[in-house]
């Protein structure tokens, strides 16, 4: 044991490490795991500031149709990506109507990011 690794370092004025907190939906905008979820919030909480983010699941570079395609999600070919909460909004009421006016509605406001 090196004599750094119970040294007190509260004095040196360092903040705290922000808490994150990741919310995984599925299908039906419910909560999952990580390896079913199609979406994901994404929120962190620091001294002074709370933050959320918000993830769509892509594949081949398009948003991907919960109800239309193949439920299996292979995590190498659909990567999160950042997009804004009007997005996410609209593909949230996507997953949970499954109504796909608003999967079009997601895409397109998609196009204007």
């Amino acid at each position: 044991m090196s004599r750094w690794e119970n040294e007190d370092i509260t004095q040196l004025g360092l903040s705290k490490l922000p808490e994150r907190e990741e919310i995984f939906l599925g299908a039906d905008a419910d909560s999952v795991e990580e390896s079913k979820a199609f979406a994901k919030i994404v929120n962190t909480t620091s001294e002074d500031k709370q933050e959320q983010r918000f993830y769509i699941r892509f594949g081949r570079g398009e948003i991907l149709d919960a109800h239309r395609m193949d439920k299996r999600i292979d995590e190498k070919l659909y990567k999160f990506k950042k997009v804004s909460k009007a997005t996410f909004n609209l593909y949230k009421k996507y997953l949970s109507s499954k109504n796909l006016l608003h999967f079009t509605h997601a895409r397109r406001s998609l196009m204007g990011e």
